[in-house]
């Protein structure tokens, strides 16, 4: 059975198509629907590559020009290795080849053994999952984002022009529908035998009349150019990636200067901290206004959350009682919560739709900053309570220095349990 299934799996890997010199400024503004949310192509290109490939440019390629090629080549990329599956064991239960770590969608669909696994199988039905089971899950729901791409059905850009929480209507179909829309359908069809051809001219002019014929077409629900904009704006400076490495600087400095003692040295990493800070704060404006809610709906934005409100307390706190501690401790804190988020757990990041009963409360607007506020307080009282533990430790005669650590600590639990009170 082993043998059957690798010779029925294993196909030789293939270089993926090269890139089309084409320029994706129009194409990525154009608004398309998908997770129940209007956003620009770019947006949905992003979420479409990182959610098949894991990685948001895959083979270090702009997301869009990747989608655009799948869509019009898919024959090209069928055979190409692009769906990761990194666990050997899990390999091993699929009956693919052991020294390989992506897989093609032909192998994929191809894969006896996965496609006997897909099916109804215990767990399935409202119990408790088991491992197995959800990364199936996983990998198939992989392979059907790429069988939709690959057929057509992924790109939604034909808006309804009566609800606006219907869905879009998708490119592909047969027969005369209107002249709107048959022109959009036209105007797609060059723009494929543009990027085919790799004639950027072309491309660009093509770009440009299909998003008039789409701007033309009647609509119940389209985001403003403003907003297409700020969408654009987060997705390209990605500020969370900036704001922890800034933070990490910060921190860097801030162990420093416990040693150098320099003033202008503790001036240097509060200003790193304010620089991250500030673009923390950036970013989660950005997000709010493309979300059009406050960012706090799930752990990657709570712990976001977590991050700015270590960094606002330790900018607040050294107007008052300031200390080398308090940018340091908050600097490490605001790294920690963004490098787990940006690099280390794999949460989704892009912004999703949440429920009603939360989008028209104002409630949530105030219990979650104040909460995560004061998870953030308590957070740093933690680590100077560590801090403290370790010099008693170290240097026991220095009672001086145990006492204003002792002091700091206590009025970062005063602070943080009335703002958890408060929330």
């Amino acid at each position: 059975m082993l043998f059957v299934g690798m010779v029925l799996c294993a196909i030789t890997a293939v270089d993926s198509p090269s890139s089309a010199p084409v320029d994706l400024t129009t194409i990525r503004l154009i608004v398309v629907q998908n997770d129940g949310r209007c956003m620009p192509l770019d947006t949905m290109t992003r979420d479409w590559v990182n959610s098949i490939t894991g990685t948001t440019r895959y083979q270090q390629r702009d997301p869009v020009e990747v989608f655009l090629s799948w869509t019009f080549e898919p024959e090209a990329w069928k055979t190409v290795p692009m769906v990761p599956i990194r666990n050997a064991e899990l390999r091993k239960e699929l009956e693919l080849p052991t020294d390989q770590e992506e897989f093609s969608y032909d192998q994929l669909m191809q894969c006896t053994r996965l496609q006997e696994l897909s099916g109804p199988m215990p767990g399935m039905d409202g119990g408790k999952r088991n491992p197995l089971t959800t990364k199936v899950k996983d990998i198939s729901g992989r392979i059907n984002k790429l069988k939709q791409v690959f057929e057509g059905q992924a790109i939604r850009m034909i808006p309804n022009s009566d609800d606006p929480l219907a869905a879009w209507g998708i490119l592909t179909g047969e027969g005369k529908v209107n002249e709107r829309i048959d022109a959009v359908r036209s105007d797609w069809n060059s723009l494929r035998k543009a990027f085919l051809a790799g004639d950027g001219v072309e491309f660009e002019s093509i770009s440009r009349r299909l998003a008039e014929s789409l701007q033309s077409l009647p609509t119940a629900n389209r985001p403003t150019p403003q907003q297409i904009t700020t969408e654009l704006t987060y997705n390209e400076y990605q500020p969370f990636h900036w704001a922890w490495k800034l933070m990490v600087l910060a921190a860097v400095c801030g162990a420093s200067a416990m040693g150098i003692r320099r003033t202008w040295f503790d001036g240097l990493a509060f200003l790193l901290l304010l620089t991250g800070w500030g673009i923390l704060t950036w970013g989660l404006w950005l997000r709010w206004q493309v979300a059009g809610r406050i960012p706090a709906s799930n752990m990657y934005e709570s712990l976001l959350f977590l991050s700015w409100g270590a960094g606002a307390f330790a900018i607040v706190a050294m107007l008052f009682r300031p200390h080398r501690l308090i940018p340091l401790t908050a600097s490490f804190l605001g790294a920690v919560a963004l490098v787990l988020v940006e690099e280390v757990i794999p949460l989704d990041r892009f912004v999703r739709p949440i429920a009603p009963v939360l989008l028209d409360t104002y409630w949530m607007s105030i219990h979650v900053p104040i909460t995560m506020m004061s998870y953030s307080v308590l957070a740093l009282a933690v680590l100077i309570a560590h801090i403290q533990i370790v010099g008693m430790a170290i240097l026991p005669r220095r009672t001086s220095l145990h006492q204003r650590l002792d002091a700091l600590h206590h009025w970062y639990i005063h602070i943080g349990s009335i703002l958890l009170f408060a929330g």
